[in-house]
């Protein structure tokens, strides 16, 4: 590979595409390695009917120019038929990327990363010169890894949330630069970060033209409650308990509706066992759905109020999904939501059973405003859209020259 002025490198997909668009946006020459993306294999496996292609037509960016990324066969090969063990694949693609910059296959200026993924490729480039760029996209600290402890507590459960920080503290400690999508992840930075690195805080976006089907508000045959909450972290255990204690005061305000609660993801264990023992009144039902990204939209537009009482997040991008298809939130300011407006947009609850609760009957008993919180939660999610994010990227970008 001929020298290029930044390298990123992630085994995910998270939001890594939108920002290497914005590093190509800001004319600087880039390579993004990764080991899936819409490209020569990847992109037969996008054509092929079904999840497994639906799935892979996420892994591709318009924007963002196919030769500036490299996915070698094998690594796509070895992501669609080992995917499930994502804890190996992670850490053996950061070492094979690792070995491929201190054997000079690898040459540039800058080098991105996400959180404390690539800490061996971090070390090979910082070896060798090059500037860090942490894009920090979990707030992990140890004030949220406590917090999150002590729902584990509540709950009598010897397991506890047990994260190490020390490997992130280590890319935060030579990182030149560092970002951030909200004030709650910077929140979890302090005093982590070397004292001449520079902190940006830049909102992620929505595809607002993917996500262009405001959700149909009006007269409520069954009320769909869409919910992102599927394990302990995202406040799952927090929203079955809310709703055994208050299911039967939320169907008494929807005057004849019923309510079907959809929690989006694979149950968490722990979570099943909650939502098995939890009795919930005739006409009210939860159940747990799994769809591609791609089918996201639909789903969303097919419903009326999106909750997550998350524990920790750094800025979720459901949430802003939601808000672009005029869905009101319920929402803990651990979702890094910085624009939510309380009563403008939604409710805001703290991460609690009582909370999350009282929050759902506030919401009920407000059901006429939802069209009015879906409008104003649409407004907010227009200023937040990728190309702007990209833009940010760029900017940033454009002082490494």
């Amino acid at each position: 590979m001929t020298k290029v002025d930044v390298l990123i490198a992630h085994p995910l997909k998270h939001h890594v595409f939108p920002l290497a668009a914005g590093i190509q946006r800001s004319g600087l020459s880039l390579r993004l390695v990764t080991p899936f993306y819409s490209k020569g294999f990847g992109r037969l496996v996008s054509m092929l009917p079904g999840s497994a292609g639906r799935k892979a037509q996420g892994y591709h960016l318009s924007s963002l120019e196919v030769d500036n990324v490299i996915s070698p066969l094998a690594w796509q090969v070895r992501r669609l038929l080992r995917g499930h063990d994502l804890a190996t694949l992670i850490s053996d693609f950061d070492e094979y990327v690792a070995g491929l910059i201190d054997r000079g296959a690898y040459r540039f200026g800058t080098l991105i990363t996400l959180q404390d993924y690539m800490p061996k490729t971090v070390r090979a480039a910082k070896k060798n010169g090059a500037l860090i760029w942490s894009d920090q996209i979990l707030n992990q600290s140890n004030a949220a890894c406590s917090r999150i402890n002590s729902h584990y507590q509540a709950l009598g459960w010897d397991k506890k949330y047990n994260h190490d920080e020390s490997v992130n503290d280590e890319i935060l400690g030579c990182a030149d630069i560092v970002t951030v999508p909200s004030r709650y992840t910077a929140e979890g930075l302090k005093g982590r970060m070397q004292p001449v690195a520079r902190l940006f805080r830049i909102p992620y976006g929505v595809d607002s033209e993917k996500f262009s089907y405001p959700a149909k508000m009006g007269d409520f045959g069954v009320v769909r409650v869409l919910a992102r909450a599927n394990n302990v972290r995202k406040g799952g255990h927090v929203l079955i308990e809310a709703l055994r204690q208050c299911s039967s005061e939320l169907m008494l305000l929807t005057k004849g509706s019923s309510i079907e609660v959809l929690i989006i993801g694979t149950l968490e264990c722990s979570i099943i066992d909650l939502l098995s023992a939890c009795q919930l009144p005739s006409g009210f039902s939860v159940r747990s759905v799994t769809v591609p990204h791609k089918d996201m939209p639909a789903l969303l537009a097919s419903s009326h109020l999106f909750v997550m009482p998350s524990l920790s997040e750094s800025m979720s991008l459901i949430c802003v999904e939601a808000m672009q298809c005029a869905l009101p939130l319920v929402i803990t300011p651990y979702c890094g939501i910085d624009g939510f407006e309380p009563l403008r947009m939604g409710v805001e609850v703290e991460d609690n059973v009582v909370s999350v609760a009282e929050g759902l009957k506030t919401a009920f008993k407000n059901i006429e405003q939802w069209p009015a919180w879906g409008e104003a939660c649409r407004q907010a999610a227009g200023k937040l859209d990728w190309r702007v994010y990209e833009e940010s990227i760029a900017v940033i970008a454009r002082g490494l020259a």
